[in-house]
């Protein structure tokens, strides 16, 4: 089942802008992460309560934690006064974005109420 969730997270269409920030370097980092949390015992030790949650919420933001990265670090978004770093009040404006662009849909191609855009 994990190996299904990450392929589908997993996507040419999670990365949109920098050629660096490709699939492989998702399913580095998914593959990573839950070494770390499963082999490494993080996991039973931090979260024993709800480890299969923790897991779940864990490999989820890893895959998704590069999302239409414009390749650009938040410095140079809030410097150059970038559209995303003005919306998020220049407070981590790639990480407000990935998230807000995979848990909010989108509205068709024209944009709507929710769509920020990559």
């Amino acid at each position: 089942m994990c190996i299904r969730l990450v392929r589908g997270l997993v996507s040419d269409r999670l990365l949109c802008a920098a050629a660096a920030l490709n699939r492989i370097h998702a399913a580095d980092v998914v593959r990573q992460l839950y070494c770390i949390l499963t082999q490494g015992g993080v996991l039973g030790a931090v979260w024993p309560d709800a480890m299969d949650t923790c897991l779940f919420l864990a490999v989820f933001s890893a895959a998704i934690h590069d999302y239409c990265h414009k390749g650009v670090n938040n410095d140079f978004l809030i410097k150059s006064r970038d559209p995303l770093a003005v919306l998020y009040n220049d407070r981590s404006p790639m990480e407000n974005h990935h998230l807000v662009s995979v848990c909010i849909p989108q509205r068709g191609e024209g944009g709507g109420r929710y769509s920020v855009g990559p």
